[in-house]
């Protein structure tokens, strides 16, 4: 590619992915006002490096992006698999991986474990073929800065449910017993050394949650 090629590939692929956060955003059939703000910071980050006219072009571009992919989810026309399969023919590894780490931030900004929102982080990562373990270091990194909900299991609206954790965590639920205690088994390991190696404060008191959170969902199977 070009300069100028790569360029406008750039530009188009962060255009993708503000209409990824936002698929991730309306998975549960509404914008909660932290996902709208998180999907504007993050456009507000990433202009931010460039001269004042290409911020006001890019500004324009993502907006753009933003506004058009909020009316198509709002009428369940917002197309996965198009927006996907345009952006595995213009974006690099890297554009995909920015595009991720966002659809995460969306998933984390309001502090609820949402089912629906994690299974179409999956499919995201799937359609624009993540590496599994990468994925996984992706969502991590996110989720140290999370603040989960307690799971609630007797659907009175104060947290995630015990799917949407295990959705959460990388479950398949046609694994059986066996294989999900042993990834359990695997995560809380994981995070116990994560939150030992962290210093005192809002991160470390988070890998505390997702410990609670590991430990509540073994109980099921047990």
């Amino acid at each position: 590619k070009g300069f100028k090629e790569e360029e406008a590939d750039r530009d188009e692929a962060r255009a993708l992915s503000v209409k990824l956060g936002m698929a991730v955003a309306m998975a549960d059939g509404e914008l909660d006002d932290s996902e709208g703000k998180t999907l504007n910071k993050w456009i507000k980050k990433i202009i931010s490096p460039y001269s004042e006219d290409k911020q006001e072009s890019l500004k324009n571009i993502y907006n753009s992006a933003l506004k058009e992919s909020y009316k198509l989810a709002e009428s369940d026309n917002l197309n996965l698999t198009d927006i996907c399969k345009q952006m595995n023919k213009v974006a690099e590894t890297p554009q995909k991986h920015e595009a991720l780490e966002l659809v995460h931030e969306v998933m984390a900004a309001d502090g609820i474990l949402d089912q629906s929102e994690t299974k179409m982080i999956h499919k995201i990562a799937t359609l624009l073929d993540i590496d599994p373990t990468e994925l996984e270091n992706i969502r991590d990194k996110q989720l140290v800065s999370f603040k989960p909900k307690s799971i609630d299991d007797d659907n009175d609206g104060a947290g995630g449910g015990i799917d949407d954790v295990e959705s959460l965590l990388g479950i398949d639920p046609t694994w059986g017993n066996k294989k999900i205690l042993a990834h359990l088994g695997k995560e809380f390991t994981k995070w116990n050394g994560r939150m030992n190696s962290l210093p005192e404060g809002e991160e470390r008191d988070n890998a505390q949650k997702m410990l609670d959170l590991i430990a509540e969902t073994r109980k099921k199977y047990v």
